[in-house]
This record gives structure tokens, C-alpha cells and sequence, in this order.
């Protein structure tokens, strides 16, 4: 009878591993699986748009309208990893943004060609057509 006592919650223990893992491989074949994404800022392709007759990567402009309108700046954690970091390093060295403290501030010359980029933006945007 010793033998049984232990056979019954051995098997017990075996079943419970047995689903746990199961229900690990059920949920991996499940999730979404996200394309493998570079980290070298320089193998990431870039889209340019023409401002003031100049190309500018898109995120450049992005790093701009989050700094819009925020006379204290903002921390923009989000902007400095892999693959918006040339483009912050970018809008730095053309004089758009300053960095203050762990701060980013708009300059004056970054507010005057984002009030122009905007105001292209604004003119130039149809919606796509629907059908």
C-alpha cells in the first residue's frame, strides 16, 4: 500500500506539469508573432518629405509635432531608442531641438520650420477616397 500513497500524487504532479506545458506551447502558437526589426538605425529605410526644399525623414518631423506647443519641452524617452535616435541626433545638429536637462526644448528656428511643415500639411492633405 506505501507504493500506491506515492503513485496516485506522482501521477498527479506528472498531470499538472503535463498541462502547464501544454498551455505554454498552445499560447506561443497563438500570439502574433512581430517581424524582426533591426536594430542598426542605418539598415532602417527612411521616407522623406520635401520642406522648404529639403528632404526630411518623416520621424524628424514627428520628433517636431511632439515637441509643438510645449514651451517646457518633454522628456521624449520613447524618441531616443535604436530607431528614432538619428533622427533626434538629426533635428539637434539642424538646430531644431536643443536638449535641456533630460529635456528637449523646440528652438525658435525648429518652431519657424515646424509652423511652416504644418501649414503645408494642412494645404497640401486630401483624405483617400473611400471605395
Amino acid at each position: 500500500m506505501g507504493f500506491d500513497a506515492l503513485l496516485i500524487p506522482l501521477i498527479g504532479l506528472a498531470g499538472i506539469v503535463i498541462g502547464v506545458i501544454a498551455m505554454i506551447l498552445i499560447t506561443r502558437a497563438q500570439t502574433p508573432r512581430k517581424p524582426y526589426q533591426s536594430k542598426q538605425p542605418e539598415m532602417i529605410e527612411t521616407e522623406t518629405i520635401c520642406v522648404r526644399g529639403q528632404d526630411v525623414d518623416i520621424r524628424e518631423l514627428r520628433i517636431l509635432r511632439s515637441l509643438f506647443g510645449e514651451p517646457k519641452g518633454r522628456r521624449l524617452g520613447s524618441f531616443k531608442d535604436g530607431y528614432y535616435r538619428p533622427s533626434l541626433e538629426a533635428t539637434i545638429q539642424n538646430g531644431w531641438v536643443k536638449q535641456v536637462g533630460s529635456r528637449y526644448v523646440m528652438t525658435s528656428k525648429g518652431g519657424d520650420f515646424c509652423r511652416t511643415y504644418l501649414k503645408q500639411l494642412f494645404s497640401d492633405w486630401k483624405p483617400e477616397d473611400e471605395g
